[in-house]
């Protein structure tokens, strides 16, 4: 899974739109939507914005893993 599919997931658990991300964290709706989309990676400060909303580590964002461990989707539950 990818980080556009761990956005969405997160998302969708926390019951909000892209829009609303977008106007929580300052990034703009296109970059949001091309990183969902998987057309760009996100730079540094909107990989911090995205992380610090959702309350999840930059590295579980980028890679689905933490610390070594593999997050499973199942487990994407719990962070909402």
């Amino acid at each position: 899974m990818g980080i556009g599919k761990r956005i969405t997931e997160l998302l969708e658990n926390k019951g909000i739109t892209a829009y609303t991300l977008s106007n929580k964290t300052g990034l703009s709706q296109g970059t949001l939507s091309r990183i969902i989309n998987k057309n760009t990676k996100p730079n540094a400060s909107n990989l911090k914005a995205i992380s610090d909303y959702f309350e999840v580590s930059q590295t579980w964002l980028l890679t689905g893993k933490e610390y070594g461990v593999s997050v499973k989707e199942d487990d994407v539950d719990v962070l909402s």
